[in-house]
């Protein structure tokens, strides 16, 4: 079946346009519980709560407010006391480091404008809690998103 649908995108899509789905699909990264993600920071982020007993959803589609839908990058489902889901966010291109990349650092500001409207739907519905990730934080994600996370237990 897999490959009667492959064959099939690469009739209906042209070469180019095929290559780069494929490309895309092969370059994402595999977790410990079987995400595949987009970064390195991603996987050690998923790894972490797969590792610290969290079952966590990468990029679920979630309506947030009136209706709007948001792919955050995990939502947590009520559990291990936590009454209502969590909508994690790694902003990774949030702090970038001094040899950052050109197009980095061109696309940074528009970036930063993403990240406030969401955060800003995030931070207005009460059906959910909401935790921001960055760079640094992944120096040590049990004292950042441990503690963050025991906070929100009941």
């Amino acid at each position: 079946m897999r490959w009667v649908l492959i064959h099939h995108l690469s009739k209906v899509l042209d070469n180019k346009k095929y290559n780069s789905l494929v490309m895309a699909k092969q370059s994402l990264l595999k977790t410990k519980c079987g995400n595949k993600v987009k970064s390195e920071s991603e996987r050690k982020i998923d790894n972490w709560l797969y590792r610290s007993g969290w079952y966590a959803i990468y990029e679920p589609p979630v309506k947030i407010h009136k209706g709007k839908i948001v792919n955050p990058d995990w939502v947590l489902l009520p559990q291990n006391g936590i009454s209502k889901p969590v909508i994690i966010e790694y902003w990774g291109l949030s702090v970038l480091k001094p040899n950052a990349s050109h197009w980095a650092k061109q696309v940074q500001p528009k970036y930063e404008e993403k990240r406030k409207n969401k955060e800003l739907f995030y931070e207005s519905t009460p059906d959910y809690h909401y935790i921001g990730l960055t760079m640094p934080d992944l120096k040590d994600l049990d004292s950042v998103l441990g503690s963050a996370l025991s906070f929100l237990t009941e």
